[in-house]
């Protein structure tokens, strides 16, 4: 069905072409209200000149009521009454009725009994997700929050941010290196945190000598891990007369072709804008590595216990 909106933000039903239909309505990115359409059908003899097969509906709106962690709860008319009630279990199965919209607010198919993820389906009757986890998040990639829905939501947040420290010298051919933090966060896992080295190769369209503090934004890593990446980055920068710049970047992951962004504020000398494409290493090490890495080499007991491998290493015998 054609639906389109009047003065009164009202919605109307202008084509059918199924006995029933429904309409959304979205604010800010969650559905709010719902308008259905029922049909009465009339069919008198044509022989006689009267109307046959004539179609007439109505309309009912149904504004939800949510929860905390975004569950649709309730319905209710424009009257104010409440149409209906909805329940899940702790997994998000429903109970009774079901609605368009159910548990965390995500699309529910109840021919299927389906949740619509965005990135994938989420089966609430089996507690799983019907394919894996996209960044291959954790142990079990088909798990909902580990399997525990009472301390943790899975609402498909993905993201990591870093902050780096860069010095760039470009005419013609810019290169870049820096240094920094980077910090990932998923509901599930938590932040996590590491360190990151960037170097940077390639060709611009004007010229600078800077250096900048770079904070990015990666929307699907959900925790810092330790290795190396390739990247293909797009960006530019515009100066202003006080020798202060800003600028922005955009990455694709040469690998995963995800795409990750940056924008930065700089200090230093250069044309008024700048357009730059470079080539791209990022060297990651967790703080977790770091740690390690510590306790076993800068510490008696890591000291102690790591002669005591190399002494099993070389069958027990003694220089």
């Amino acid at each position: 069905s054609n639906f389109h909106a009047n003065s009164n933000a009202d919605y109307r039903l202008v084509s059918p072409n199924r006995s029933r239909s429904s309409v959304t309505l979205f604010a800010k990115g969650e559905a709010v209200a719902t308008n259905k359409n029922s049909y009465s059908t009339t069919t008198t003899s044509s022989s006689t000149g009267n109307r046959s097969g004539t179609t007439s509906a109505s309309t009912k709106r149904s504004y939800f009521g949510t929860d905390m962690i975004g569950s649709v709860r309730s319905a209710t008319h424009d009257d104010g009454l409440n149409a209906n009630y909805y329940d899940y279990d702790v997994f998000g199965k429903p109970f009774g009725n079901t609605s368009d919209y159910g548990y965390v607010g995500k699309p529910y198919d109840p021919v299927t009994g389906l949740s619509n993820y965005g990135y994938r389906d989420y089966s609430p009757k089996t507690a799983r997700f019907t394919t894996v986890d996209p960044i291959r998040d954790g142990h079990n990639w088909y798990a909902y929050c580990s399997n525990d829905p009472v301390n943790f939501v899975d609402l498909w947040g993905y993201f990591s941010f870093s902050i780096t420290i860069n010095a760039t010298a470009a005419a013609g051919a810019e290169v870049t290196a820096g240094v920094g933090l980077a910090v990932g966060f998923s509901l599930k896992k938590g932040f996590s945190f590491g360190l990151i080295k960037t170097q940077s190769i390639g060709a611009q369209q004007g010229g600078s000598a800077n250096v900048s503090i770079a904070l990015g934004f990666d929307p699907k890593a959900t925790e810092i891990v330790s290795g190396t990446t390739n990247s293909v980055t797009i960006g530019g920068s515009g100066a202003l007369p006080v020798g202060i710049g800003v600028g922005g970047d955009l990455a694709i992951d040469m690998e995963t072709k995800d795409i990750s962004y940056s924008a930065n504020i700089s200090l230093g000398v250069g044309t008024l804008g700048e357009a730059h494409q470079l080539y791209t290493v990022t060297n990651t090490i967790t703080t977790d590595e770091i740690v390690d890495f510590i306790r076993q080499n800068m510490t008696p007991q890591g000291i102690i216990a790591e002669a005591g491998r190399q002494n099993i290493n070389r069958g027990g015998k003694n220089d």
